[in-house]
């Protein structure tokens, strides 16, 4: 019962990933990059935090910080779940904010309704080793289509 959850929760996941790598490897972006950094920015004065409180906080070299602050460096997922974590937010709301995660899908989605209605019927631990299997697939599909992106660009120079 577990394993045919979790296959279908996986072939969801699978689609939803799919299109987003698409997204990603022709350049287009949920959000833009300067969204990000005004929400970042506009999240750390909420708080009254200065960079380097963030960097404390969130355990990111404070150099990172300033490079995604100035738009020089785009964040990462590891990057995203630690600012996640000092801000107190799930990590998907900080990888949707960077533009990393496509929006969440409506609830008129049956496919999402399907994927909710697995995860209700999954125990807390079932939950969170699925929710560990999907983050690491969604990485190495994304690093799989970085690293494609990269070769072409580089066979067209």
């Amino acid at each position: 019962m577990v394993i045919t959850i979790l296959a279908q929760f996986e072939r969801l996941v699978k689609s939803i990933t799919t299109f987003f790598i698409i997204m990603n490897t022709f350049g287009l972006k949920i959000i833009g990059m300067k969204d990000f950094i005004k929400w970042l920015i506009d999240e750390m004065e909420k708080r009254g935090w200065s960079n380097s409180d963030l960097s404390r906080r969130a355990e990111v070299v404070p150099s990172n910080i300033s490079l995604v602050i100035n738009g020089h460096q785009k964040p990462g997922h590891e990057f995203c779940i630690k600012i996640a974590r000092a801000f107190g937010y799930p990590p998907e709301r900080v990888l949707r904010e960077a533009g990393l995660l496509p929006p969440a899908p409506s609830e008129d989605d049956p496919e999402f309704r399907e994927l909710v209605e697995i995860a209700r019927n999954l125990t807390t631990q079932e939950r969170k080793n699925a929710l560990e299997y999907l983050l690491w697939r969604y990485k190495l599909q994304t690093e799989r289509a970085t690293r494609r992106k990269t070769s072409e660009s580089e066979e067209d120079q």
